[in-house]
């Protein structure tokens, strides 16, 4: 085998490398774009493997904006604001604050479900058109609204 053939091959094999490791952070960062630049419908809640029904008047929504660092939306009957911090998959939010207006003994239980849901340790992770966020013991999938 000839010096050359060997660093022919050598060179094939580093720019290979090369796309693959370009590819990879572009689908990261086009993840990103995703979860940043969507407004996000609550399709479903799973709690402690049962489907939660929600009572709630509106649908549940979130908008992580990622220039200020905050999370708003609205938990069905209220909107919300929080500062957010995303490290990977893990999401830290809180402390949430918002409108206080009353909108019936079932939604309250949602929304006080939901800001207690926030406020723990989350993991969020993205399927293609899809959020998931999870505890311990919920998940909660969104879908893309726009």
């Amino acid at each position: 085998m000839s010096i050359q053939s060997i660093f022919s091959g050598l060179l094939l094999f580093v720019l290979l490398v090369s796309c693959e490791s370009k590819k990879n952070t572009s689908d990261s960062s086009d993840l990103l774009s995703s979860f940043y630049n969507t407004s996000w419908e609550l399709d479903s809640w799973k709690s402690e493997s049962e489907m939660k029904e929600l009572f709630t008047m509106q649908t549940i929504h979130l908008l992580f904006d990622d220039q200020k660092q905050q999370l708003s939306g609205n938990d069905g009957c209220n909107d919300f604001f929080a500062g957010f911090k995303l490290d990977g998959e893990k999401l830290n939010v809180g402390p949430t604050g918002g409108t206080k207006k009353y909108c019936g003994d079932e939604s309250a239980k949602d929304e006080r479900a939901f800001t207690h849901f926030l406020e723990q340790n989350i993991r969020a992770e993205m399927n293609g058109k899809k959020l998931q966020l999870s505890s311990t013991t919920e998940v909660l999938i969104f879908k893309a609204k726009n």
